[in-house]
């Protein structure tokens, strides 16, 4: 059952609210519908047809509407309002603790993975979580050879579906394993500007 289906429906039946209010009544509903049906896979592609061509989200047609007589919403006015529009759903909050470690006048950058957020873009070493670390768990988890760490501020940023806080870090490394650039060496690598932005910061305590 897609959203087309439930759109359908729940103007048929002029159910308040949002879709995701009556997922039960939906799946019910249907359940009715389909038993008397002569042909319930036709029957089935004929509704969400309906709601992709005819009852659609925006404006729906119903001057076109082959059941406009029996839909419950188009008799009380109340077509355009119903579905209501879903509320968006909450930012998860996740932290980022992103460590600019230097190496005279380089710093030590990482490719993020290949799926998720800002996938195979570059950043300073990063450790995420679900909560603010100490700088003792963070080092832990880096398992790099760091001296001096110390923190330098925070900031959020804020996408589609999260609010990522930032914790700024500094440390020095003699390490040199993995990629290290100078800091006016950056412009062809792939950055997210959150990434871009911490790297600004840092560039005013050179």
């Amino acid at each position: 059952m897609d959203g087309n289906v439930k759109r359908v429906l729940a103007r048929f039946d002029a159910l308040e609210g949002e879709l995701r209010d009556h997922e039960k009544r939906f799946w019910a509903r249907a359940g009715e519908l389909v038993q008397q049906a002569e042909r319930p896979g036709v029957f089935n592609e004929a509704l969400m047809e309906l709601g992709a061509v005819v009852c659609t989200k925006g404006q729906p047609k119903c001057s076109s509407c082959p059941v406009a007589d029996l839909c419950k919403a188009r008799r009380t006015g109340k077509q355009d309002e119903i579905p209501k529009p879903a509320r968006p759903a909450p930012r998860m909050t996740v932290h980022h603790h992103a460590v600019i470690v230097r190496r005279g006048k380089k710093i030590l950058l990482e490719r993020r993975p290949e799926r998720g957020l800002w996938s195979n873009m570059w950043q300073p070493p990063t450790v995420e979580a679900d909560r603010a670390l100490t700088p003792r768990a963070i080092r832990k988890t880096l398992a790099l050879p760091l001296e001096g760490m110390s923190k330098k501020r925070t900031f959020e940023h804020q996408t589609t579906h999260r609010r990522v806080v930032f914790h700024v870090y500094e440390a020095r490394s003699k390490s040199r394993r993995g990629t290290w650039r100078a800091l006016n060496d950056l412009s062809d690598l792939p950055m997210s500007n959150a990434h871009r932005h911490a790297l600004e910061l840092d560039l005013i305590t050179i």
